[in-house]
C-alpha cells in the first residue's frame, strides 16, 4: 500500500495521464506544483466518480463502496490513515490549500444521488444537484 506523499502524487499523475483525457494535458500548462495537485484533485474525483458508475456493481452495492470510501476519506482526513494510494497526496493538499472537507463530501453526496435521480421537481433541487457535481470541484480548484 502506498504511505507516503510522493509514491502517492505519482499514482495520482499516473492515473491522471492514463485516464484525465485533455484535463490532463491542460494540467501540464500549470507550474509544476499546482499541476501535480491538479493530479491528486483529478484521481480523488475520478476514484469516487467511477465507485458510482461501475454498472457490473448493484446499485446497492455501490451505495456500501461510497459508504465505505466516505469512512476511508474520513480517516485520512482525520487521522492520516490510507488505505487507497491517492489519500496520502490528497490529505496532505487539502491541508496545505485549506480545502473545507465538506467540499470532498459534496462530491460524494452528489455521486451518490446520481445513483437514484429521477429528474428534479424544482430548481433548487438542480441547483444543489450542480453543486454537488461540479461547483466544488471549482471551489476546491480556486483553493
Amino acid at each position: 500500500m502506498i504511505n507516503s506523499p510522493a509514491d502517492s502524487y505519482g499514482w495520482c499523475q499516473s492515473l491522471s495521464k492514463r485516464t484525465a483525457g485533455n484535463f490532463y494535458y491542460a494540467f501540464l500548462t500549470l507550474p509544476s506544483e499546482k499541476f501535480r495537485d491538479m493530479c491528486v484533485l483529478y484521481a480523488f474525483m475520478r476514484v469516487s466518480d467511477d465507485l458510482g458508475d461501475d454498472d457490473e456493481v448493484s446499485i446497492d452495492g455501490r451505495r456500501q463502496r461510497l459508504s465505505e470510501w466516505r469512512e476511508s476519506l474520513e480517516r485520512a482526513l482525520a487521522e492520516k490513515q490510507f488505505d487507497h494510494p491517492v489519500f496520502p497526496a490528497l490529505a496532505e493538499m487539502v491541508q496545505r490549500y485549506r480545502i473545507p472537507h465538506d467540499y470532498l463530501y459534496a462530491v460524494l453526496d452528489g455521486i451518490e444521488s446520481d445513483l437514484e435521480s429521477n429528474g428534479f421537481e424544482t430548481f433548487d433541487d438542480l441547483n444543489a444537484y450542480c453543486y454537488r457535481v461540479a461547483g466544488v470541484v471549482g471551489l476546491c480548484c480556486l483553493h
